[in-house]
């Protein structure tokens, strides 16, 4: 059994990778069930199934944000089209249309907030399972080293801006921006007005750190973008490098990556981790 992704011609779905990352879990050697007379003699089962339950939480979330996304999304599209065939009359407040606006204007306004937190939290269980993968050298070592860097920052950044945010970051933007689609949806946690003190320290480690960069992100001028790229990029920086991106997000925050790349991964990692677990 292999992984089934969309080929490269094809555009990443958030939906598609949801369902290939629980086609993993539910291969014909399920996992074994915590009362089990297994999981109870051997730490080490114990664990697996943990690891197990961790996963298949991160997809709930995962599809929390989805659907979160997708009710966003059709409120988006049907504003767009009621504006397109009723522009706004001035004075007009007991139309259809105009009830209609305000009822799909609350739709944006209410699950906003919710989007965030679904966000926040799949770094949290995220966070979790790297705790668990941690208990037992026998299963880290089932996990490649590029993975597990990947891992490293993703926790990284929960622990510096999500859940610990320094009083630096007291004024620093939650806001939630995505493309006119919602197939991109990230948070901004960062201050709006950086300080020229600010924008100068990220101009010299971004030409510092640019040549372990992409080429697409070399190119990047915006303050807010490339932010974004170095922290993305955490796990191929090393030491004093790697401790200067560090110091530069704990002060001023950056971007969170979108659920798309969060899916991604897990979905690289449940491919690679769980048929090795089956086999312990």
């Amino acid at each position: 059994m292999s992984a089934n992704l969309p080929s490269a011609n094809e555009e990443p779905n958030l939906e598609a990778i949801i369902l290939d990352t629980y086609r993993v879990l539910r291969s014909p050697k399920r996992p074994i069930e915590d009362n089990s007379p297994e999981s109870v003699d051997s730490p080490l089962i114990s664990l697996r199934s943990l690891i197990y339950r961790e996963i298949h939480e991160i997809l709930l979330i995962l599809t929390m944000i989805h659907d979160t996304i997708d009710k966003l999304h059709t409120a988006h599209m049907e504003m767009l089209e009621l504006l397109r065939q009723h522009p706004p009359i001035p004075n007009d407040d007991l139309s259809p249309e105009t009830v209609r606006r305000r009822e799909l204007g609350r739709v944006h306004f209410e699950l906003t907030p919710f989007l965030r937190i679904h966000i926040k939290t799949l770094y949290e269980w995220l966070y979790h399972l790297k705790e668990h993968l941690e208990k037992s050298e026998t299963i880290r070592a089932l996990i490649s080293p590029s993975l597990w860097l990947r891992l490293k920052a993703i926790c990284d950044f929960r622990s510096l801006i999500i859940t610990h945010p320094d009083l630096s970051l007291s004024n620093a933007s939650a806001g939630l921006r995505s493309t006119g689609n919602h197939k991109k949806v990230e948070l901004i946690l960062m201050s709006p007005n950086p300080s020229p003190l600010t924008l100068n320290q990220l101009e010299q480690l971004f030409y510092e750190c640019v040549e372990e960069l992409d080429p697409t992100d070399r190119e990047e001028k915006n303050f807010f973008e490339r932010a974004a790229i170095l922290y993305r990029n955490l796990d191929r920086f090393r030491d004093s490098r790697r401790a200067k991106v560090v110091s530069f997000i704990r002060k001023n925050g950056a971007i969170t990556d979108t659920p798309l790349q969060l899916a991604t991964f897990i979905h690289q990692l449940a491919w690679e981790l769980v048929p090795k677990l089956h086999a312990l």
